[in-house]
């Protein structure tokens, strides 16, 4: 086994960077569930190739043991199932592959991050006010549901004095879904009147419901975006959207939740905006679990969500 491993980091030091790159972000992706028809056109091989060496769950457990993610190409040679072999078939199979394709889909990794849990409510409103209070140049954000109650007047209200000192604001929300409120009270889902200030004020607001566009308006305008120089790689996510609608009839929910600031903060995690998911009424703490001193448990009412959030800092959120 010791000569396998020595024979493979001999083998990768002959691969360029942008191969072994891609080497890495084909096993990432594949073990974390991707198709590879996506990103190479015919894939059986690669495929089988990929089948072969992550039989057993050897593999997949030892990724798991490293962190969750394959970061560098040395980490290959030490994947149980892989071999010098494996690996100069997957770098022939890799070099036909669309690279850009690959790297809008692959787990990416980036060193020297930290990251913050915040495990209710109060606590994620509080740190959102607090960091959408430092933004200096621009917020980016993605929610799927943005109530017009307390709390989602509260982050309105920090992103409208953001707003005030020249802080670029984007802002992708699902305005149908939110329509239907919660707690049978439809005045909470109006967003529109949240939208409203923000567009008043400078920001830039997209309603996520409809993520598909009908065939000769998405044709029309992917020429568009490819006379803009959008790249193919961009592009292709976008036809898999319509293939998904076209398949199965259903729209494409966008459900997910970030907030990006400046490059240098992202949040992200399952909370909506809204006092179901920031509520101001405490938890009901757990008399013998606590995580960094912060009692877990449940929310205080049946319509509280019990979400969480995390904070990250450094190169990953740019």
């Amino acid at each position: 086994m010791r000569n396998i491993h020595r024979n493979s980091r001999l083998l990768l030091e002959g691969w360029n960077e942008g191969l072994q790159r891609d080497v890495v972000d084909v096993v990432n992706y594949y073990i974390s569930g991707g198709s590879l028809g996506a990103v190479a056109g015919p894939a059986e091989r690669l495929t089988s190739l990929m089948d072969t060496a992550l039989e057993g769950g050897a593999a997949r457990a030892y990724r798991q043991e490293i962190g969750g993610v394959i970061t560098e190409a040395g980490q290959l040679a030490e994947l149980p199932g892989f071999s010098t072999g494996l690996l100069e078939q997957l770098a022939a199979e890799v070099r036909r592959l669309d690279s850009g394709k690959l790297r809008a889909l692959a787990p990416q990794t980036t060193r020297n991050n930290r990251v913050d849990a915040f495990v209710n409510g109060p606590q994620c409103l509080d740190m959102l006010l607090e960091e959408i209070g430092k933004a200096r140049r621009y917020i980016h954000l993605s929610i799927m549901l943005f109530f017009n109650d307390g709390s989602g007047n509260r982050i309105a209200d920090a992103l409208l004095r953001a707003l005030e000192r020249g802080v670029q604001v984007r802002i992708m929300v699902n305005y149908t879904v939110t329509a239907l409120g919660y707690g049978h009270n439809l005045e909470v889902g109006k967003f529109s009147e949240i939208s409203d200030r923000l567009k008043k004020a400078g920001a830039k607001l997209q309603d996520t419901f409809n993520s598909y566009y009908i065939a000769a308006e998405w044709h029309r305008k992917r020429a568009e975006l490819k006379a803009q120089d959008v790249p193919e790689s961009i592009l292709f996510l976008q036809d898999k959207v319509q293939e998904d609608v076209e398949l199965t009839g259903l729209n494409v929910i966008d459900h997910r939740k970030f907030m990006i600031i400046d490059g240098i903060t992202s949040i992200i995690g399952s909370l909506n905006f809204g006092d179901q998911y920031t509520f101001a009424g405490p938890i009901e703490p757990s008399a013998s679990v606590q995580v960094d001193g912060r009692p877990m448990g449940v929310p205080a009412r049946e319509e509280e969500w019990h979400d969480g959030c995390f904070r990250i800092r450094g190169a990953a959120a740019l």
